[in-house]
């Protein structure tokens, strides 16, 4: 695994002031930016293990629920299976990353690769020794640690929750530790303590002030990861969001401009990649993409 790597494999760690592009929530997040050496290792890393364990099939189990970090996934994915539901549990967890813990991982991975069981503690070595920050756990920015978050979860949390989905007509996705419940019936006090139960029992707490839940036939409209969704299954991009794009696309469409080809292209990518294809776009989002086509036309033609 170590063999031809350049150099030691590090991570420069640094803060991070993180707006999101569509909800405009602020945070900051504490990344790890990793050098070629671990960058090599990490990826090395994914494509043995993550290979072996999709033959053995419960990549496939643990997996169901989660739409990040997965080749072709996208934000959209995680509100689809909601679109008909009427009531919506929304769940976040504080520090999410910061709560997965070595050992644990580590017992997760030897149960999908029964061959490492007498190799348990040195996975958990190399495992800290490479993938997580000390009392930060697992490294943001790392090339696996998605992938790991995901299995962790899906192993924990999502594969305990089965009975409870069934049994309720309940539709769960996750958007790594964001996690959406709905139902077109009322999801009762004891079957959310239950769910809350298995997430706290994998060693996760919850960002309270970003849990909620509600009936969207009264409250009409529900955010989830930044996307809109109204009660009938029309989703949409918050207006903060069209109002931000409108703005800058107006002044990237002008000769003079210096806004860069790439901050056109990534605030149209929402404006694109999160309106299903089945559903008509308003007049709106249709005059902005009219005028996002003008204003990349002028970046690009700044760029040559």
């Amino acid at each position: 695994m170590f063999l031809g790597l350049q150099g030691e494999p590090k991570f420069h760690h640094f803060i991070k002031h993180d707006v999101n592009s569509i909800s405009g929530r602020r945070k900051f997040r504490r990344l790890g930016s990793p050098n070629k050496a671990m960058k090599a290792l990490q990826q090395r890393f994914c494509k043995w293990f993550l290979r072996s364990v999709e033959y053995a099939g419960k990549q496939r189990v643990w997996l169901t629920h989660a739409t990040a970090c997965r080749f072709g996934n996208r934000t959209l994915y995680n509100v689809l299976p909601h679109r008909k539901n009427r009531f919506f549990y929304l769940l976040d967890f504080h520090d999410a990353f910061g709560s997965v813990d070595p050992k644990r991982l580590a017992a997760v991975l030897v149960e999908m690769e029964p061959d490492l069981a007498n190799k348990t503690e040195e996975l958990r070595a190399f495992l800290e020794n490479n993938f997580f920050a000390g009392k930060d756990g697992l490294v943001q920015g790392g090339n696996a640690s998605g992938d790991l978050f995901n299995l962790y979860v899906g192993c924990l949390i999502d594969a305990h929750l089965k009975d409870i989905l069934a049994e309720n007509a309940i539709t769960y996705t996750r958007y790594l530790d964001d996690l959406t419940f709905s139902s077109a019936r009322h999801i009762t006090r004891e079957t959310r303590r239950k769910i809350r139960s298995i997430a706290t029992q994998a060693g996760f707490s919850f960002s309270w002030r970003k849990c909620e839940y509600l009936d969207l036939q009264k409250r009409q409209t529900v955010m989830i990861t930044g996307i809109g969704l109204e009660y009938g299954g029309r989703i949409f991009v918050p207006r903060r969001f069209l109002r931000k794009a409108k703005a800058i696309f107006h002044a990237a469409a002008k000769p003079e401009s210096e806004i860069p080809l790439c901050m056109v292209e990534g605030l149209a990518s929402p404006l694109r990649n999160s309106i299903p294809g089945d559903q008509k776009r308003n007049r709106i989002e249709s005059k902005l993409l009219t005028q996002y086509l003008k204003a990349k036309e002028a970046a690009d033609w700044r760029q040559r």
